[in-house]
């Protein structure tokens, strides 16, 4: 073999290696979960579960890199509504930050789109 075919053999196998190394994962993207919180009358700045639920949700967010999105709710009566609105529009998760609004979750939980399936 002459020197000017080894250098061209070189020099192919440089640019393969490179190209192996440089190229794009195959690996799809797992889906962006989305998380619902719905607060408690005392919203956000409440300096107790409200705030403490916000602040891991924003956690999450940053670390995980999933959708985030708050309802405040300003009477006991917009529990069921809030939770059910995350569900309809298809949240991997609505949840509550109140004992007081336990019994709405349960109520929204019977009208979600995945009522009727097991739960994960």
């Amino acid at each position: 073999m002459g020197l000017s075919r080894v250098r061209f053999l070189a020099i192919l196998g440089a640019v393969a290696m490179l190209l192996v190394a440089c190229g794009g994962s195959a690996t799809p993207s797992a889906p962006q979960l989305k998380i619902g919180l719905v607060t408690d009358t005392g919203g956000l700045n409440d300096k107790s579960f409200n705030h403490l639920a916000y602040l891991g949700l924003q956690k999450a967010k940053t670390d995980f890199g999933i959708k985030a999105d708050v309802i405040e709710s300003k009477s006991g009566d917009e529990y069921v509504p809030n939770l059910t609105n995350f569900a309809s529009k298809g949240y991997d998760l609505a949840t509550s930050s109140s004992q007081t609004s336990r019994t709405s979750s349960s109520k929204s939980r019977n009208q979600a789109p995945w009522s009727g399936r097991s739960q994960p």
